[in-house]
């Protein structure tokens, strides 16, 4: 949808209108746990999924009616450059990290304490 808001609001308008879309975004993402909990406290889990399902559909019915625009996607980078540029990519961040005196520990204590804290929830439940 980014990508489409670029080509939908004129570029003297364009920032103002993305930090509007990121203030929503940031408000929603307050907004939106408490009232489903207070919804959930209120109405029975039928009626939270009844909830759930108009506000999709207050969201979806205006896009039938409003022309969205597609970016237009290049023909390059193919798949196969895409593929290389990616193991390239990968390849460049690993050396980058057995380069660094302290990555590799680091990298290490973070997945161990990751897989540890994993198995220690599921074993919890």
């Amino acid at each position: 949808m980014l990508a489409s808001t670029s080509l939908m609001v004129p570029e003297e308008h364009l920032t103002r209108i993305q930090g509007l879309n990121q203030s929503l975004q940031g408000g929603l993402l307050i907004v939106s746990a408490p009232l489903g909990a207070l919804l959930y406290a209120v109405i029975p889990m039928a009626g939270v999924m009844a909830v759930d399902a108009v506000t999709a559909l207050f969201a979806l019915v205006p896009l039938a009616f409003i022309d969205v625009p597609r970016p237009a996607v290049p023909d390059e980078p193919r798949v196969a450059g895409a593929v290389r540029a990616l193991w390239s990519e990968i390849s460049h961040g690993l050396r980058y990290i057995r380069q660094g005196a302290g990555h590799v520990p680091l990298l290490a204590s973070e997945c161990g304490e990751a897989s540890a804290d994993g198995c220690s929830r599921r074993w919890r439940a």
